[in-house]
């Protein structure tokens, strides 16, 4: 099956799982965890018998998400539905004599994106937010309340030292100076060597949208390298046509029609008898 990378973590902030049901045997047969816990990359992988999903990693299964613990993250079932397995990473380690599985999931409104990676774009890794100024977008404020909730992907262009998000043709807003970011200018510098456009993760809620950007490098004499830059590329899922990432925008010269309840209008009708009054000067 093709595996779809999930985001590590939201701004540098993981969001795991604890899984109940652990394969010991496997867990303890990870080099070096009696001395320190260990990081492993998993993939998740459909358990058909409990509806939940098993997670694998390259020294066996580690354990599972029963059908309750999965209930939690109806987002993988796009994943199910489009034949793809979950790639992520697990901690493994032992707390209070106890073996413990801590599987980096994220939370199920930003775990799977809205949209697909743009063609020909190399993701970038997240690690620090940045805030997109959408007052100085072009997004309505319909669009930005009908948006909601959701993790999507944008593009990165620059206008002289501004970074602006983009999607599609629509100009989200700038998220930053390049001059301010030196882990960006390096990624800017590579992707331009190789003829590709930058992308990256964006999340969306409340009317906000912030864009995960890699972190600068701890000394900062020694430039970002590409693995810590770059994230691998996710593949494309099956879109929903009717459901975009960015809603389009209200028409302002478009037909309108609006139904509302007549009882709180309408006046009750007459009752009893009434006298007819002939109009005066009528002949």
């Amino acid at each position: 099956m093709v595996l779809y990378p999930l985001a590590p973590s939201y701004f540098g902030v993981e969001h795991v799982a604890i899984l109940e049901h652990v394969n010991f045997s496997t867990a303890l047969s990870i080099p070096g965890l009696a001395q320190q816990p260990a990081l492993v990359d998993v993939s998740l992988l459909p358990d058909p018998t409990t509806g939940g999903w098993r997670v694998r990693s390259d020294f066996g299964f580690l354990g599972a998400l029963d059908d309750e613990e999965s209930a939690e993250y109806p987002a993988l079932n796009r994943l199910r539905t489009a034949a793809m397995n979950a790639a992520t990473h697990a901690t493994v380690e032992i707390v209070d004599g106890e073996v413990e599985v801590a599987v980096a999931l994220g939370l199920d409104p930003w775990m799977i994106p809205a949209n697909n990676q743009p063609t020909g774009t190399a993701l970038l890794s997240g690690g620090q937010g940045a805030l997109v100024r959408v007052t100085e977008g072009e997004l309505t404020a319909h669009q930005l309340r009908e948006m909601g909730t959701e993790q999507l992907f944008v593009t990165l262009a620059l206008l002289d030292d501004t970074v602006l998000a983009t999607h599609d043709n629509l100009v989200l807003g700038p998220c930053g100076e390049l001059s301010d970011t030196p882990a960006l200018a390096t990624a800017f510098a590579a992707a331009s060597q190789s003829g590709a456009s930058l992308a990256a993760r964006a999340y969306a809620a409340a009317g906000r949208i912030a864009v995960d950007l890699p972190l600068a490098p701890e000394d900062a004499a020694a430039p970002a390298q590409s693995a810590e830059l770059f994230a691998p590329v996710v593949p494309p899922l099956p879109l929903d046509p009717n459901n975009p990432a960015i809603p389009p925008a209200l028409d302002p010269d478009a037909d309108w029609e609006f139904t509302t309840p007549a009882d709180p209008l309408a006046s009750p009708l007459p009752t009893g008898s009434r006298t007819f009054t002939s109009p005066k000067d009528t002949f």
